[in-house]
């Protein structure tokens, strides 16, 4: 009986992640198969740097 159960959640859990894969995959279809890579690229130029001294 343990082992039907066992058997039960392990299958959930592999249509879980196959769908998960599917829609990660649909996504960057979407998006013309872009790769992140050059979408961090902007965020430091966007923030200004502050200097502070030390104290002490």
């Amino acid at each position: 009986m343990a082992d039907e159960q066992l058997d039960a959640q392990r299958e959930k859990f592999k249509a879980a992640l196959e769908a998960k894969k599917n829609k990660s995959q649909q996504g960057s279809q979407a998006k013309g198969g872009a790769t992140n890579a050059g979408k961090d690229s902007s965020k430091g130029a966007v923030a200004k740097r502050e200097h502070r001294r030390k104290s002490g």
